[in-house]
């Protein structure tokens, strides 16, 4: 079984902009009429849930579309005074609205996401990610990352920040927010910038 130095097996990371910040805090609906879903989009599903499917073991049937299915399983975080926390994530198939992409649900319901997140900062010049690791006992953690933090080589191996690097430094729309992942098992890397 292939992993990085630090036991990590699998690894998804993702831009964090100000719009998922709203999300998290429950702040997305400004006008308070609907819409403003409370979720972290992956696109292109048909990539994403591979990982996925990995990291949040569970299978549950979508409630309400029939054939389609959720993902889920448990995360552990760790708070600014050292508290490990845990939680459940679930990862989404795409809706009829966004045909290609999927989500994880009710960010704002995972207080790493509501509170931790309030606490941190991200701008054009020193984005902030989100890791999701599951380590070499199938456990899910969940982490934050500055840009400035990983071009410095901070918290984790050369190789694995290098692939990240990579990504971040593509050509791609100003519009879209960074994603992609590392699966050590199976050596796939993937980069939204990839097409």
């Amino acid at each position: 079984m292939n992993t990085t130095s630090s036991g990590v097996k699998r690894l998804v990371y993702k831009e964090i902009v100000l719009g998922d910040i709203a999300k998290a805090q429950a702040q997305s609906n400004i006008t308070q009429s609907g819409g403003g879903a409370r979720d972290l989009r992956f696109n292109p599903y048909t990539k994403f849930v591979k990982v996925f499917s990995k990291m949040l073991p569970t299978a549950e049937a979508h409630p309400t579309d029939a054939g389609k299915t959720v993902f889920t399983g448990g995360v552990r975080w760790e708070d600014s005074g050292g508290m490990i926390h845990t939680g459940k994530m679930e990862f989404w198939p795409p809706t009829t609205a966004r045909p290609f992409e999927g989500r994880i649900a009710k960010i704002h319901d995972l207080a790493f996401f509501g509170a931790q997140l309030a606490t941190l900062t991200t701008s054009k010049t020193d984005r902030l990610f989100v890791f999701i690791m599951q380590d070499d006992q199938g456990v899910v953690y969940l982490r934050y990352a500055l840009e400035s933090a990983l071009r410095a080589g901070t918290g984790g191996d050369a190789g694995t920040h290098a692939k990240i690097l990579a990504c971040l430094d593509a050509n791609r729309s100003d519009k879209s927010s960074i994603m992609g992942y590392i699966d050590f098992e199976t050596s796939e890397v993937y980069c939204d910038a990839d097409g």
